[in-house]
């Protein structure tokens, strides 16, 4: 244990900084216009009145409104790492891994930072007045003094207890902590700070068994136990705490974790809840239990309410809301919190398609990159999905999922994808990057080396035709087309590939030691995002790559249009003028500097016309770049056929969005009736271009109801319903 307080010790030393650490941005033609954000999960939860603080890990920290609790709304939120959350004195204090913000709650819809810190392995955090408690990752306590939002600093250099702790709330003054790792510490401890450079335990119910979570309501504490099921501890008489009643909660699943709201604990299992009646303490009854399709972590509730968080790294919904009002017979009323882990994307036209983790594919709508809007998330079923590229052809999405399979999307009616099994290997593979040219797809198999081709003449069933192993060893190949060629990037070396045949791809060229992971293609030179340095390879004698030459700035997604070269890691983005590839110029940046933890991990970046699309596994941003503003908008894809698509959100409120493409300019008439027939609104009527449209219709003059959106144009007559929910 001693070497875990010194190796905590010296963390801590090395990372302390007293003094104001702002955060610091920087720009030069660059604005961030719009974002959609997602969660990674739920790690803790503070509720003041209606309003929950809400830490979402990787995802930042979450300002909810609970006024209507079965419907909770996010405020706001704040960008960086979020682990622990604590509020006094209208401060909210929340943690990362490397530090803290303070920030000033006097008015939560607009949350105002007073400071950030830099403490070294702070986790948990709890704030008694000018006085709290963090945890480290080990789980070791140390006292920190917040009496000054701009200089919170620890108090005393070592632990004040034993590692393995987890903080749970306050009896009166007392910090009450819990022990996570039996038999080395276990139980429930409470702590006296009121002399805050010595710590007193004043009192202690020791177990043989760790607790998954613990809850502190009134005078009691509830302590989900695992297997040993449900403890309350009376402490009322804080320096000798009792336990009073033990609920055998444990049958089938164990107990991981509890909330408690009126005479009501609620214990969360692997697959649902349980609900004891606590009006009487010494003798808690079993009231009901709700089944549900994921694991609860970490419970959060108010009034009649339960909110039951998912396990981090699913793919199903964030939390699930339930309403207890009947104990009996809970009820599962509806979820919030978009799931995150979105990945890879292609743009097309002005749509984009994100392949992600946990969310599975997620459809954007980019034609307003000002103002984003997610057309649909969905996911195949029956299927553990973990998606880790995307390509499309024509009205088909193609996913390499890395536990080897290869699934096909049918995308011809976006708001409702269609998932199929494409390929699934006989033998054990991790699949990579895709890229399709012409109608074949190429796949990159990372396990193996090698490139598996696929026809696509028929692109919904695509057809293995062979693979081609490459040299080296193994690693994750990105993809670029060069003409006739295909360019390949991994972990030994860059690669030519002949297409000339393109059932049968021929290795032609290779460029030791220059390796990355994502290639961009300006005239006749490669760009690649390295680590360390983006090399630039002249094409030119495709059978012969050349390095020509470097850009000195880490990479780890790239991008390119007309003489223009996006470079994006982890801290920002950087526009390039390549006009001389052999001379890159920096004419813009947008970086982003995290003090207290650099969680911009970016996954891709793409273009579309003067606007830079950047998704990192939690956001889907956009920003606006002067320097791609001068230089040629993609070619718009022209529609094939004439198509009215279903109106997004539906039901809605009070307004949706209705989308229809037309194969060539005509004369456009697109109207809202109502069940009776009756016009209620002439949303377009006009000459319309070719092409993808857009239309906002906006029901809040409207009764609730139903309603029907026409679209006539030359001899197309389509009628679609919705439903107007106030």
């Amino acid at each position: 244990m001693r070497k875990n307080y010194i190796f905590y010790l010296g963390l801590v030393t090395l990372l302390l900084v007293v003094g104001n650490v702002g955060q610091a941005q920087d720009s030069l033609g660059m604005r961030r216009v719009d974002a959609l954000d997602y969660w990674q999960g739920i790690w803790d939860t503070e509720i003041i009145g209606n309003i929950a603080y809400v830490s979402g890990c990787l995802s930042g920290l979450h300002i909810m409104d609970l006024s209507n609790p079965l419907e909770p709304t996010e405020i706001t939120f704040l960008d960086g790492v979020a682990l622990g959350v604590s509020i006094s004195n209208n401060r909210a204090y929340y943690t990362s891994s490397m530090g803290g913000v303070v920030l000033d709650i006097s008015n939560p819809t607009q949350p105002q930072e007073l400071d950030r810190w830099r403490i070294g392995g702070s986790e948990d955090i709890l704030v008694n007045g000018d006085i709290g408690v963090i945890t480290t990752e080990e789980g070791c306590p140390f006292v920190v003094d917040v009496s000054d939002p701009q200089n919170v600093h620890l108090v005393g250099t070592e632990p004040f207890a034993q590692c393995y702790l987890r903080l749970v709330g306050l009896v009166g003054d007392y910090f009450a902590l819990r022990g996570t790792a039996a038999p080395f510490v276990a139980g429930l401890r409470l702590f006296d700070l009121s002399n805050p450079v010595q710590p007193v335990q004043v009192a202690a119910i020791d177990t043989n068994y760790s607790i998954r979570d613990a809850f502190i309501y009134g005078n009691y504490a509830y302590l989900a136990a695992s297997s040993h099921g449900l403890r309350i501890v009376d402490l009322s008489n804080p320096v000798q705490p009792v336990v009073v009643a033990t609920c055998d909660d444990s049958v089938n699943s164990p107990c991981i974790s509890v909330t408690v709201t009126g005479d009501y604990a609620v214990v969360g299992k692997e697959w649902g809840i349980n609900i004891w009646n606590v009006a009487n303490h010494s003798n808690p009854t079993f009231e009901g239990s709700l089944t549900i399709d994921h694991e609860v972590l970490g419970l959060f509730s108010t009034g009649t309410t339960v909110y039951a968080p998912n396990a981090f790294y699913v793919a199903t919904s964030l939390a699930t809301v339930i309403d207890i009002s009947n104990p009996e017979e809970p009820v599962e009323v509806g979820s919030f919190g978009p799931q995150g882990g979105i990945g890879r994307m292609i743009v097309s036209g002005t749509m984009t398609y994100v392949a992600g983790g946990w969310a599975g594919v997620t459809i954007i709508d980019a034609s307003n990159p000002n103002s984003l809007l997610e057309v649909e998330c969905a996911e195949p079923s029956g299927f553990f999905f973990n998606p880790a590229d995307i390509a499309k052809k024509d009205d088909y999405l193609y996913i390499p999922d890395d536990y080897q399979s290869l699934f096909v999307v049918d995308i011809h009616d976006p708001t409702h994808p269609q998932f199929s099994l494409g390929w699934h290997p006989s033998y054990q593979t991790y699949l990579s990057r895709i890229i399709i040219a012409g109608d074949y797809a190429y796949l990159g198999d990372v396990w193996h080396n090698r490139i598996h081709i696929f026809s696509l003449v028929d692109p919904s069933a695509p057809a293995w035709v062979d693979s081609l192993d490459m040299p080296g060893s193994w690693g994750t190949f990105g993809f670029a087309t060069y003409g006739n060629y295909l360019c390949v990037v991994d972990n030994d070396g860059f690669y030519t590939l002949s297409l000339t045949n393109p059932a049968v791809p021929e290795l032609i060229g290779t460029l030791d030691q220059y390796v990355g992971s994502e290639i961009a293609i300006v005239g006749h030179y490669a760009f690649v995002a390295g680590y360390s340095v983006v090399p630039i390879i002249d094409l030119s004698n495709p059978s012969q790559p050349t390095l020509a030459g470097h850009i000195p700035t880490t990479c780890s997604a790239i991008a390119a249009r007309a003489n223009m070269l996006i470079t994006a890691d982890d801290n920002g983005l950087k526009a390039w003028d390549v006009t001389n590839p052999l001379n890159p110029q920096l004419v813009g940046y947008y970086i982003t500097y995290a003090e207290i933890e650099n969680v911009e991990e970016v996954e891709d970046i793409d273009i579309i016309d003067g606007y830079i699309l950047w998704v990192s596994p939690y956001r889907f941003r956009a920003y606006e770049c002067d320097a791609l503003l001068r230089v040629p908008s993609h070619t718009e894809i022209i529609p094939q056929k004439l198509t009215l698509y279903p109106c997004y959100p539906n039901p809605f409120n009070p307004s949706t969005v209705i989308r229809f493409s037309l194969p060539h300019s005509e004369q456009a008439n697109l109207t809202i009736y109502d069940v009776t027939g009756r016009q209620v609104k002439v949303l377009a009527n006009e000459v319309l271009n070719a092409g993808d449209h857009r239309v906002v219709f906006d029901g809040s003059d409207l009764a609730s109801g139903v309603y029907f959106y026409k679209l006539q144009a030359g001899n197309f007559n389509k009628v679609n319903k919705m439903v107007y929910l106030k």
